[in-house]
């Protein structure tokens, strides 16, 4: 949070004063640390809702699944686009996938 006054102008034109209470600065040296932090930050799991949409594309997805007893569960599934179904290659149908994002790039281990 900053001691300075900030003010914004909206689309009516109307000024109001800037809230910056939840606002986050991330400071980089250089551009390499910028794109870091960008591929980090678009890295982050963020989970989908299976009612809001499904995934464009066929692949390996991480996967919240509800149980027929009622527990939740993470793991990745294989979804088939074509047919707008999620397999995990083990399961014997009693769960239901309720929401999905994109797998985390691999670790890539540390270069010396």
């Amino acid at each position: 949070m900053t001691d300075d006054i900030m003010l914004t102008i909206g689309e009516d034109g109307k000024a109001s004063l800037y809230d910056d209470t939840y606002d986050i600065t991330i400071h980089c040296e250089s551009q390499e640390e910028q794109d870091e932090v960008k591929r980090v930050l678009e890295n982050i799991p963020h989970w989908i809702p299976v009612t809001e949409r499904l995934p464009e594309k066929s692949g390996e997805y991480l996967v919240t699944v509800k149980w027929v007893t009622g527990e939740s569960d993470v793991d990745v599934y294989e979804y088939d686009a074509r047919h707008k179904t999620w397999n995990d290659g083990e399961s014997a149908g009693g769960e239901r996938a309720v929401a999905w994002c994109n797998l985390p790039e691999p670790y890539k281990g540390v270069t010396e």
